[in-house]
């Protein structure tokens, strides 16, 4: 599950979490993409996200302005997921 990282957000990754557990499948993991690099509290965001997301972070994208450019495996972990 991608969350991108913003008000509210919180609130909408708990409710997509959850709805994807409600549908009975595995939420494997999570990352954070940082859509507005002047966004206030993001540490605070990322940390709450940690605590109450049922699934492990896999990475942050860091705010790319032409990500499309860019290749961002190398921000991922997927180790968690391997087993």
């Amino acid at each position: 599950m991608v969350v991108g990282i913003k008000l509210g957000c919180i609130n909408h990754a708990l409710l997509t979490a959850q709805a994807i557990l409600n549908d009975g499948l595995p939420l494997l993991g999570w990352v954070a993409n940082r859509i507005n690099p002047g966004l206030a509290h993001y540490a605070e965001t990322i940390a709450m996200l940690r605590e109450r997301l049922p699934a492990s972070q896999l990475g942050q994208l860091p705010y790319l302005p032409h990500a499309e450019q860019k290749p961002l495996a190398k921000y991922l972990d997927l180790t968690a997921i391997a087993k």
